[in-house]
């Protein structure tokens, strides 16, 4: 193996010197230099390639071997290399060839990128070899296709992965209906229903998780307000307001899933906790509009306002079906 640094050191001498060297010396120089400028190349061409296949982590890892490529590259690039040139020609030499430094600088930006993204880099290593969910592997995936747009290999990757969750989607779909598994239904349709695909599965599978998603929703939703119509009625017979506002607020959220109409049997059943409630509800708010009307008319009275505002006031404490004090 040539030695560069020895070859760059040789020809700093000969330029350095005070007396020429020889067309021999000269001869034997250059051509060494040439010989070390050609096996550089050959390595920057090669890593090259392999960057122009979006494969920088291959290239980066061929410019690493021993010994390392950019180091070499800034030994033998060095700053005289135009006087060396010249002065290489004035002995009949043909001179060094040109140093690919394109790519040694396109090897450097790769080695940057790659700092950038080693999070994401270690996630999708780590991922691919614990054999994790494709959706957690698409993730990291689209993120660093997002972040790395240069290197095509993502979005070859991303095309693959999608097409093999395409195939378990059916099947997972299937498995959650079958379980009643709403949680996993309602992750599943929204990964199908996704904008982030960038080869969305087809409508019927969109469609089936849809559906399934839906139907178990009113299936449990219809569970819970079974269980809801107990509870109301416990509510009620315990005279509990406050835990009956509760679960009010639970019948209609469920209520809202899994009714279609009034003339459903549960809203039968529920009917009269829930229009106790509401005589509840009616009862505290006149409570609260006879004390607030009442406050007015006394603060009213201290601030002698004119009688027509009094009157006024008066007249809607009278509408309050409440008794009014002599004072």
């Amino acid at each position: 193996m040539l030695s560069y640094e020895q070859i760059a050191d040789d020809i700093r001498t000969v330029l350095t010197a005070e007396i020429d060297p020889t067309k021999e010396v000269m001869r034997e120089l250059d051509e060494r230099y040439a010989r070390a400028i050609g096996e550089v190349n050959e390595r920057l061409r090669e890593c090259g390639a392999l960057l122009d296949n979006g494969l920088r982590t291959e290239a980066i890892h061929r410019c690493e071997a021993e010994p390392n490529l950019l180091n070499v590259v800034a030994i033998i690039d060095f700053p005289e290399f135009d006087v060396w040139a010249d002065f290489a020609k004035q002995f009949g030499c043909p001179g060094p060839p040109r140093i690919l430094t394109e790519i040694a600088e396109q090897l450097n930006d790769a080695y940057n990128e790659e700092a950038s993204l080693g999070d994401l880099l270690r996630q999708h290593r780590l991922h691919a070899l614990l054999r994790s969910p494709l959706p957690t592997r698409l993730s990291i995936l689209r993120t660093l296709a997002h972040r790395d747009s240069g290197t095509p290999i993502w979005q070859d990757d991303i095309r693959a992965y999608e097409k093999v969750r395409h195939n378990q989607l059916r099947g997972e779909i299937e498995a959650a209906y079958a379980g009643d598994d709403l949680p996993a239904l309602a992750l599943l349709e929204q990964e199908v229903r996704a904008r982030d695909w960038m080869q969305p599965p087809a409508n019927e599978i969109i469609d089936k998780a849809t559906k399934s998603h839906t139907a178990v929703r009113v299936k449990v939703a219809r569970r819970r307000l079974d269980q809801l119509v107990d509870e109301l009625t416990g509510a009620h017979s315990g005279f509990d307001v406050a835990r009956g506002r509760l679960l009010r607020s639970r019948w209609h959220a469920q209520a809202a899933i899994a009714l279609d109409g009034e003339d459903d049997p549960l809203v039968e059943l529920v009917a009269p906790a829930l229009e106790w409630l509401a005589e509840q509800d009616r009862s505290e708010q006149e409570e609260a509009d006879y004390a607030s009307t009442l406050a007015a008319i006394d603060q009213a009275l201290d601030d002698w306002v004119p009688r027509q505002d009094l009157e006024r006031l008066y007249y809607k404490l009278q509408s309050i079906d409440r008794e009014i004090s002599p004072q």
